[in-house]
């Protein structure tokens, strides 16, 4: 009788750590809707309701997203730009792959809401992920929340060293390497197309110039490139990708806007020529037409 019993409250037990590990996954999955889009610091009531959440498995979850809506810049520490342990990425993939397949769709009230957590709840257990797509999604959230929060932060003081980062593989790094670019990618993209009163190339010379060292090095020397393609999901309106596809096609595309930006200073173009991946033709099969136009414009302006 003592063993029956003992054996009930383990299993009740049980089901209420799992019943309360769902409903703090819901609770972060509606904080991420709330304040994704929101540039501005979390007031503190999110901030509470985040130490609300006391599910151990999503600590670092937690703790993650306290620091993105609060204080981003606490982001770039050694905690959280290196590989995070595999139990954490997972939990972490959990929780925005929630929050992208359920809040992107109709929000839905009372219990028909409830059937529509459980059914993409089941999704995306059964979804066969990677841990490819899970570092993805996890740097990419990274440096989102960092620029997000700090549209005129720099990371030019800091140095990557992918080694102190346990990035081992060359897809690792490039995941980093590609999520980290896009940082101020979109203000590059802005300045040299002429977004913002005509373009101005002084303006993205200083956004290249707030990428930090790669291994010591500026980010164009870059060449550790992947051996091995993958799928990933790049925007949260679109399907799975090809991870080189996007990651050359944008790469390739920065490496001309630099060579562009640096139109008065020779020596630099120079440098750029022989220590970057930018007329290596093998590569732009996977590039674009429209980048690929402007490599050529490049290859033949330097002939």
């Amino acid at each position: 009788m003592k063993n029956f019993i003992f054996l009930f409250l383990l299993f009740a037990a049980s089901n209420i750590y799992a019943q309360n590990y769902d409903d703090d996954l819901i609770t972060l999955a509606e904080i991420i809707d709330n304040e994704i889009h929101n540039n501005s610091k979390a007031d503190q009531e999110v901030i509470d309701k985040l130490n609300r959440v006391k599910s151990k498995k999503l600590q670092f979850v937690k703790d993650f997203l306290v620091l993105s809506f609060s204080n981003p810049n606490e982001l770039i520490s050694q905690r959280f730009l290196e590989k995070p342990k595999e139990v954490d990425l997972y939990h972490f993939n959990f929780t925005f792959r929630l929050y992208q397949k359920f809040y992107r769709l109709e929000k839905l009230k009372g219990e028909e809401r409830q059937l529509k957590y459980q059914e993409v709840f089941d999704e995306i257990k059964n979804e066969e992920r990677t841990n490819k797509q899970f570092l993805y999604i996890y740097y990419d959230m990274l440096f989102s929340s960092f620029q997000g929060k700090n549209q005129k932060m720099s990371l030019a003081q800091n140095e990557v060293n992918f080694r102190k980062l346990k990035l081992k593989t060359s897809e690792e790094k490039n995941i980093f390497f590609m999520t980290c670019l896009n940082t101020y990618r979109f203000e590059i993209l802005c300045e040299m197309n002429g977004f913002s009163n005509g373009s101005d190339y002084s303006k993205a010379r200083s956004y290249f110039n707030q990428y930090p060292l790669f291994e010591g090095k500026k980010f164009y020397f870059f060449n550790t490139l992947a051996k091995e393609d993958f799928n990933v999901i790049i925007a949260l309106n679109k399907e799975y990708d090809s991870f080189k596809k996007e990651f050359f096609t944008e790469y390739l595309r920065l490496l001309v806007y630099y060579y562009q930006s640096y139109n008065n200073d020779e020596e630099e173009r120079i440098n750029l020529i022989k220590n970057s991946i930018i007329l290596d033709e093998k590569y732009w099969k996977f590039v674009i037409p429209q980048v690929v136009q402007d490599l050529e414009k490049v290859k033949a302006d330097i002939k």
